[in-house]
């Protein structure tokens, strides 16, 4: 009886061992993506996939809305500047940006939109606009036009859904969905301009000093909750 037991419980442990290689053999363990509602603290803050990200990186950023904040930078670090500072950036204040830039800061600037004026892209004499009104697509944001004394709807073309853009020391080109009209330099010479040919330079990159200057057309709308993980957002950054 108890050499029957033993046989028994062999023949059960080979036939286990049989079926957990037959497993591993037919089946691997994968990550699986689940969306989930965003939580109170995304809704609070756009950007806070992003400062997780940069964290991770060993990049913590420190996100201010005082500005006044602006004259007191430390040297040498990044400072990234988003949209709707016009109201904040007056002549004496772009000056310092740019002193401190040159003493070895690093100053990443998303454009305005077409209409707002941006006097930091005036400084650098950077426009933001279609290069042909027949063929290249409308700002997003732009206004209904006049038209023989009504209001109607200027028809809007369209970017392609995705950019293709070399920067300096990639592999390879990364696939961005660009929602913004490209720039156009002026007399001051970036160090190195990106973008899709049939459709204008994205990146503008200057070089001041000790200090860099970066431009990134709609960069906000790249990097913000909804589309980090889209495409090679965060490649990017």
């Amino acid at each position: 009886m108890t050499r029957r037991i033993v046989w028994i419980s062999v023949a059960l442990l080979v036939l286990f061992g049989l079926g957990t290689a037959w497993f591993l053999t037919k089946f691997e363990q994968v990550p699986v993506k689940h969306r989930v509602k965003e939580q109170a603290e995304a809704r609070r803050n756009p950007y806070l996939a992003l400062e997780r990200f940069l964290a991770r990186l060993g990049r913590p950023v420190a996100r201010v809305k005082n500005a006044q904040a602006l004259d007191q930078l430390p040297a040498g670090g990044v400072l990234t500047l988003g949209r709707q500072r016009r109201q904040h950036m007056g002549p004496a204040r772009v000056g310092r940006l740019l002193t401190w830039v040159e003493t070895g800061g690093y100053r990443i600037v998303t454009p305005e939109l077409v209409r707002v004026e941006d006097p930091l892209l005036d400084e650098l004499e950077v426009e933001r606009a279609w290069l042909d009104a027949d063929s290249q697509p409308q700002d997003d944001d732009q206004d209904d036009q006049q038209n023989d004394g009504g209001r109607t709807p200027k028809r809007k073309l369209q970017l392609p859904k995705l950019v293709s853009v070399s920067l300096p020391g990639m592999e390879k080109p990364l696939r961005l969905a660009f929602r913004a009209p490209p720039l156009h330099v002026g007399d001051v010479e970036p160090e190195w301009q990106a973008g899709q040919e049939e459709v204008g330079d994205q990146v503008l990159h200057f070089s001041f000093g000790d200090g860099y200057l970066t431009v990134v057309a709609g960069l906000d709308s790249l990097l913000d909750n909804r589309h980090i993980g889209q495409q090679d957002h965060a490649e990017l950054i």
